[in-house]
């Protein structure tokens, strides 16, 4: 029989996966896998793939599986001074095995060492490093970027990227390299401000990277800026509106990982496609191999990238709205207010067939989608961080009736509200052992 799967969000932000399977005593034989391994995952809170890469964790524990999967999800405060603690990590002595999403902070080697079990990263950030690294293809991503930007026509070419990454580091360089094959050179643009979330003002970037608003300036256009991921292409879209530049006429603007922030800039962003699952699977298979004691465990693990979905920061869209902006804001701001695609047809002084057909050009779907889209992740972040009832929670995202709202839940995730909320019960939680 298959493992039965639990997938446990606390209010606290702390995710467990449950899995049944046989027991010894109590206790896990990490050895011969017959019965729950424990495993620790150690992820960022503010990296956008999290989810994706827990769901390559489970789809490789559901083909191989038992375990039992605990998430200690930090901040990036928590990692600071690691020279300096005397604690060890915090899944020591409650794991066999751990996945980690971390980067070359002083102290870091000897402070997973501490922890006493196999780790395996998924950052691209210690490659080289202990420990075995799973991440994204930096020479992949290059091609895709560089096969993009020259059937546009594109000559002239920037790289956008946190100067302190390593990753970021790798990445540049694999996009400088790919360029100078087909003839072209590449400006690096290092910047010092974090982005690890979308961007909409320009002011604290410039204040911090006032360089780069003078280095977009002068540089000839048309211009192509490949951006070390989604974050960093929403700022840069930022600072070139600030500027007077054009997006995607000036400066066309290409991000990596193809995350919600694409969707959700006031320019959609084209952006290739990280295996973020895929990624989660092979650090799975390794952290597995790890645990089982096998040698022969390859240090560094490159994923190719194949995808690139195309929106208009790169690609000029037909019968640009001059009130697209606007429309974005609204459904953002009423979405769970119960506002509908007449009612923006009102507001816009648009016909309904204009308004959709426009919205699909820049978009790539209809404006009642996104509508559903805005909602339903307003009804999933209630669900698993409140306690107010489903009806109430319904009513909050523009559904007087409950049954309205199961249905439109049921539709665009396949579970119902209850359903989905019994995945974070804490006493249900509590009752199985740990």
């Amino acid at each position: 029989m298959d493992p039965v799967v639990r997938f446990c969000l606390l209010n606290s932000g702390v995710l467990t996966v449950l899995v049944r399977g046989s027991r010894e005593n109590g206790r896990s034989n990490p050895g011969d896998m017959k019965t729950p391994c424990r495993i620790a995952i150690y992820l960022p809170n503010y990296i956008s793939n999290f989810h994706q890469i827990v769901d390559g964790v489970l789809k490789f524990q559901k083909e191989h599986g038992p375990y039992l999967i605990r998430d200690f999800r930090y901040s990036p405060g928590d990692l600071d001074d690691l020279e300096k603690k005397q604690s060890p990590p915090p899944w020591t002595s409650r794991c066999n095995g751990v996945i980690t999403f971390v980067g070359r902070q002083p102290g870091m080697e000897e402070w997973l060492i501490r922890g006493n079990v196999p780790v395996v990263n998924t950052s691209a950030d210690r490659l080289g490093c202990f420990p075995p690294s799973v991440h994204s293809d930096a020479a992949s991503i290059a091609k895709v970027a560089a096969d993009h930007f020259l059937a546009l026509g594109h000559e002239r070419f920037a790289y956008v990227g946190y100067g302190p990454s390593i990753g970021n580091t790798y990445r540049a360089e694999a996009f400088r390299e790919e360029l100078a094959k087909r003839g072209y050179s590449l400006k690096n643009w290092k910047i010092q401000s974090i982005c690890d979330a979308l961007i909409e003002d320009a002011d604290p970037i410039l204040k911090v990277d006032p360089h780069l608003g003078k280095e977009l300036c002068k540089a000839r256009k048309p211009l192509a800026v490949l951006c070390q991921n989604d974050a960093t292409a929403s700022a840069i879209i930022a600072v070139c509106l600030k500027l007077g530049l054009k997006v995607p006429q000036d400066v066309a603007v290409l991000g990596v990982g193809d995350f919600s922030i694409a969707t959700d800039c006031c320019i959609p962003i084209s952006s290739i496609v990280i295996p973020s699952v895929k990624i989660g699977w092979e650090a799975m298979s390794l952290l597995h191999r790890l645990i089982r004691g096998e040698s022969d465990i390859p240090q560094d693990t490159a994923i190719p990238v194949v995808d690139l979905v195309v929106r208009g920061s790169t690609v000029e869209r037909p019968h640009r709205d001059r009130d697209f902006n606007r429309i974005i804001q609204l459904i953002r701001e009423k979405a769970c207010q119960g506002i509908t695609v007449h009612d923006l047809v009102d507001t816009l002084h648009v016909s309904r067939k204009t308004l959709e057909r426009k919205f699909v050009e820049i978009v790539g779907h209809p404006p009642g989608e996104e509508i559903r889209r805005v909602r339903l992740a307003r009804a999933k972040e209630l669900l698993l961080t409140t306690q107010l009832s489903v009806s109430r929670i319904g009513r909050m995202v523009g559904f007087e009736k409950g049954s309205l709202f199961t249905r439109f839940f049921l539709t665009g995730t396949g579970l119902t509200p209850r359903d989905y909320r019994k995945m974070t019960d804490i006493e249900e939680l509590q009752s199985v052992g740990s």
